[in-house]
């Protein structure tokens, strides 16, 4: 009788198992339904990542702005210096003038940039843009 529990102890794990099995079944899903759902997280992180470099360029655009009529005011300060302070404010001023080139040009580069070459320029914009901060500031405050 004891070689007959080996044989007993595996019928009833197989057997019992077999319910289980359907509790298990995952819900099938075509290929269309997946091919669905993809496609419209694809256009949301798209729509997204659209709003998000809208949002970025019209930010930099109000920057600029503003960063170059701190450049026109600067401007008429050194027509009306004289000397060592005019020449001075002309050097600065076309530093200046060189950086708003390159934001400019790297702006015009984001506008048809994708992927990592729109975040390298992006980074690259908002250095730029802060380097010019920086110069105005110090040309203010007389540094």
């Amino acid at each position: 009788m004891k070689p007959l529990y080996p044989a007993l102890f595996l019928a009833a794990f197989t057997l019992g198992g077999c319910d289980k099995k359907k509790d298990l079944e995952l819900p099938k899903i075509g290929s269309g339904d997946v091919s669905k759902e993809t496609g419209e997280l694809k256009n949301g992180l798209a729509s997204k990542a659209a709003k998000e470099r809208r949002e970025f360029i019209a930010m930099v655009e109000r920057e600029r702005a503003e960063l170059g009529a701190r450049v026109e005011v600067l401007k008429k300060e050194a027509a009306q210096a004289k000397g060592n302070a005019k020449a001075e404010l002309d050097a600065q001023i076309a530093k200046l003038e060189q950086e708003q080139k390159i934001a400019e040009q790297t702006l015009v580069e984001m506008r048809t940039a994708i992927g990592e070459k729109w975040s390298a320029l992006r980074v690259a914009l908002i250095e730029s843009i802060e380097r010019m901060k920086l110069a105005l500031d110090s040309v203010k405050s007389g540094a």
